[in-house]
């Protein structure tokens, strides 16, 4: 397989359509509209709650797949949904992009099987070893444009929690949950952009390859022409509803509170031996949830977050509303950055929804003056430092906000930002690979962490703990942490919870406390279930 920092003229090309529109629509309600007109396609809605910093302030609608990129068991698939897709397929192909494939490439599906997993290696040569995230590399950066239509190039899509198997030695995983994917991308044909700040959307399409069939590339015209009527048509942007109060209802615990007490008492005992300084356990509660989009659309009225997502793919969905980025590229700078999250606090709102400054400035002082708060927050700045470092070049790795107060339009966090410069030769899939699992999710150290975990919780992660967003053609990557969010298949839904067990953790409040991060996202989908207000 050829290397995507190849910058080779052989590859091949890309033809985008793009229209500015000054119309703002809702975002969901727009993707309500498109998910409608097109039921069972892979799709996502990647938006904020929290329109105040212009970087920020844009929401990404996803639509018309072209091609499926998926690691399940001991393959990594490629699979066209599209005729485009097809044809992207192909066109690589033929460039001989692809050469350590196999499979019936005729129906457009090419099977890559898994490397053996790097051993015995220094930790540059594993990250520059063959990768089972390699095929993914190839599908979104073998193709050249000018640098802003490669960002217009999106694949979207999720790492799953156990991802980290693939490269590190962690016991057997429960054979719970083996058919979902330790990853899935989409590489997309229509993509639109709500820039918030500037008062625009952009709707664009691609056409994959330097010549493709005419068929194509008028498709991809009245698609845009199609797309950009649905915009026009779909009401703007409203702010989301006060909140309704809600408690979660007719759920199920997978793990009873006097087990999970119990494993935590036993993950102190650990701690005690010197294992590990930090570890995150978690449980899973199960619900009814027959209309995830509902559920989605409560969520953004009791959670609003940062970083807000509604995932459909394959017959599931992922939906969240998470407070915490995971990792971000940005390619032209070559910036890797880490913002770890610890330490949470409510805003002083009155029952007007009004805010208190002076109780507000009393919780922020409670914040930072919390020794257990601070403690956490700086081993997670440690477990970042590291991450950042395994990938930039020496020197560059700085810490350029710390312990800073970012305040939420409900909640105030304790934020850090560690930043470094990527290394040549490496990519956004490099440093992805080197930051599994972010230290929020596992603890310190890291590995040993993840080690102990596997051993006591009953059933693999999926996708908790894991990262959703994009990839773009350029190199860019930008990726929230997977929590205070839900899966849901066949009308199900799991809820998936943590807490920081620390040398003094009291079991009882650790039980207390993943019942509390996974209370909104339970209520939104018990006033999803009673008739809320929300999009389906």
């Amino acid at each position: 397989m050829k290397t995507p920092h190849d910058a080779s003229p052989l590859k091949p090309g890309l033809h985008i359509l793009s229209r500015r529109l000054t119309h703002l629509p809702d975002p969901l309600a727009l993707f309500s509209r498109l998910r409608a007109d097109a039921p069972g396609l892979p799709r996502a809605l990647f938006e904020t709650a929290e329109h105040t910093a212009a970087a920020d302030a844009q929401s990404l609608i996803y639509v018309d797949p072209a091609v499926s990129c998926q690691l399940v068991a001991d393959q990594v698939v490629w699979k066209h949904l599209s005729a485009n897709g097809r044809h992207a397929i192909q066109t690589l192909l033929d460039g001989g992009w692809v050469r350590d494939a196999q499979g019936d490439r005729q129906d457009g599906a090419v099977v890559f099987p898994l490397p053996d997993r790097a051993v015995d290696l220094d930790e540059e040569a594993r990250l520059r070893a063959p990768s089972p995230l390699d095929p993914l590399r190839t599908l979104i950066w073998s193709w050249r444009s000018d640098p802003r239509t490669l960002e217009s190039v999106h694949a979207f899509g999720s790492f799953a929690y156990d991802l980290v198997d693939r490269f590190e030695p962690l016991p057997p995983r429960a054979p719970v949950d083996r058919g979902r994917p330790d990853y899935a991308f989409y590489l997309c044909e229509s993509r639109i952009l709500i820039d918030h700040s500037h008062g625009t959307t952009t709707v664009t399409t691609v056409v994959f390859g330097d010549q493709p069939p005419p068929d194509l590339e008028l498709g991809a015209r009245r698609r845009l022409s199609e797309l950009e009527r649905v915009i026009q048509a779909t009401p703007g942007a409203t702010p989301h509803p006060h909140a309704r109060r809600a408690h979660a209802q007719n759920y199920r615990v997978v793990t009873e509170d006097a087990e999970f007490a119990r494993t935590v008492a036993a993950l102190k005992t650990e701690i005690t031996r010197g294992e590990v300084f930090q570890i995150v356990p978690s449980r899973r509660f199960e619900t009814p949830c027959p209309d995830p989009l509902k559920a989605y659309a409560e969520l953004r009225g009791l959670n609003p977050s940062p970083y807000m997502f509604y995932l459909e793919e394959d017959g599931s969905t992922l939906f969240g509303a998470s407070p915490e980025s995971a990792l971000k590229i940005r390619a032209t700078e070559r910036t890797v950055e880490i913002r770890p999250i610890a330490g949470t606090r409510g805003r002083a709102l009155n029952p007007d929804g009004s805010l208190d400054v002076d109780r507000d400035g009393r919780l922020e002082l409670e914040l930072r003056l919390n020794t257990k708060e601070l403690a956490e927050h700086a081993m997670l700045i440690d477990l970042a430092r590291n991450d950042v470092a395994r990938v930039s070049e020496p020197g560059t790795r700085t810490v350029p906000e710390l312990m800073a107060i970012e305040r939420y339009s409900h909640v105030m966090h304790l934020v850090s930002r560690v930043k470094g410069k990527l290394r040549a030769g490496l990519d956004a899939l490099h440093a992805y690979q080197a930051s599994l699992n972010m230290g929020t999710l596992t603890g310190a150290p890291k590995i040993r962490a993840m080690q102990i975990l596997r051993k006591v919780e009953c059933t693999p992660r999926g996708p908790y703990g894991g990262a959703v967003g994009y990839l773009d053609a350029l190199g860019n990557l930008d990726t929230a942490i997977v929590i205070r969010s839900a899966w849901v298949e066949e009308g199900t839904a799991w809820v998936q919870a943590g807490c920081g067990v620390v040398a003094d953790s009291d079991p009882v409040e650790e039980c207390h406390e993943t019942r509390r991060k996974a209370e909104a996202v339970l209520a939104a989908i018990t006033l999803a279930r009673e008739g809320g207000s929300g999009a389906s």
